[in-house]
């Protein structure tokens, strides 16, 4: 009975891959498996000073409820137990194992533990890579002298492949959450909106301008996680495009949408086939509102270009769309002084026609991600 209870408590330990906050409870099963008043779990590293620094640590309900007065009196620089050389990749350690009943530190150290009200302490020591300690520790009431006995050892060892591997693939996967949500943030930054939708028009994953988009538009909704457009005729040219595009062969196809309503500006939809290694069938959708323009900074292009200010101004005013007349209008300047900027401009970017200027800065990484 007892080992089938263990298992189940193994395999909960997984559970806080996803749910750090689990730890809690798992630690409060194996509390109360070892019969014990609290148990911590700590990772610590060595510093090339000798120093240990505490990298991470979760504890049962009982040591989170008293962590205030854990930390006062064991938690700290002064704990003896950090002076314990580690001589296997993988140990069950008591404290008599280590310190002599007589030894001052350890008494000194005992009454500490009383005042926060904890005995005596068991610990299952395990070496990770990187001069890193994943270590358990469990402690006893302070009224509680009973010994720790073989068979709470030969629970800790059973645990320890379980604890070392759950942490190794939290940490894995902390990791890859932690990029996931960069990139997310990285693409929240696109003015343009992003959905990655299957074969049947369900959105996988959507950015947060393409939510946005969806939001406020009065074109297009989400039904059921499904992207769906309001004009019939309309959705039903989506979905036949978004099936030949999903079945494509070659995977290199786009299709282009402009739709419109009466009283709203355009919305221009681009669809790309996107295939998992060749096998599920995906499409990345573009969303641009053609009222949202791309703005290039002059700061930007005069740093790129090595332009005056001035040349940088005239440059963007021209690339987006002013003539000389009017951008000397613009500025209160003469129209042969722009011809005069102008000229610079041209000779600086190795270029002769105003058409050369508006394709070199729109290729440019001043241009902003639309």
């Amino acid at each position: 009975m007892q080992y089938e209870k263990d298992n189940q408590l193994f395999a909960d330990i997984y559970r806080c891959i996803t749910k750090p906050s689990h730890w809690v409870s798992v630690l409060d099963q194996v509390k109360a498996r070892m019969n014990v008043a609290s148990v911590a779990v700590q990772v610590i590293k060595k510093q090339y000073t000798g120093a240990m620094d505490l990298q991470w640590e979760a504890r049962d309900s009982f040591s989170l409820e008293h962590s205030a007065l854990h930390d006062k009196w064991v938690n700290n620089s002064d704990n003896p137990r950090l002076m314990i050389e580690v001589t296997k990749p993988l140990q069950v350690v008591r404290d008599e194992d280590v310190f002599r009943e007589d030894c001052p530190i350890f008494r000194r150290f005992l009454k500490r533990l009383a005042l926060a009200g904890l005995g005596k302490a068991i610990m299952l020591d395990i070496t990770l890579p990187n001069d890193t300690l994943l270590s358990l520790i469990a402690h006893r009431h302070s009224h509680d002298d009973r010994p720790y006995d073989v068979e709470i050892e030969r629970f800790l060892y059973a645990l320890a492949p379980h604890l070392s591997q759950a942490l190794e693939i939290s940490q894995i996967f902390s990791h890859s959450m932690y990029q996931q949500h960069l990139l997310e943030s990285v693409i929240d930054h696109i003015s343009m909106g992003l959905l990655l939708i299957d074969e049947k028009g369900g959105v996988i994953w959507g950015s947060q301008m393409a939510e946005k988009m969806i939001q406020s538009s009065s074109v297009m909704t989400l039904h059921n996680q499904q992207l769906r457009f309001l004009n019939t005729s309309i959705h039903l040219s989506f979905r036949d495009i978004l099936s030949r595009l999903t079945h494509h062969a070659s995977g290199f196809e786009r299709h282009i949408l402009v739709v419109r309503d009466e009283g709203s500006n355009a919305l221009e939809i681009m669809l790309t086939p996107f295939h998992d290694n060749g096998s599920l069938p995906y499409a990345l959708v573009y969303l641009k509102d053609t009222q949202s323009a791309a703005i290039i900074d002059p700061k930007e292009v005069q740093m790129l270009f090595s332009l005056t200010p001035a040349e940088a101004n005239i440059a963007v005013a021209l690339a987006d769309g002013l003539t000389l007349s009017e951008y000397a209008e613009l500025k209160g300047i003469s129209i042969g002084t722009t011809r005069i900027q102008l000229k610079s401009v041209f000779a600086k970017m190795g270029i002769n026609r105003q058409a050369e200027l508006v394709r070199k800065l729109y290729s440019s990484v001043s241009m902003p991600i639309q």
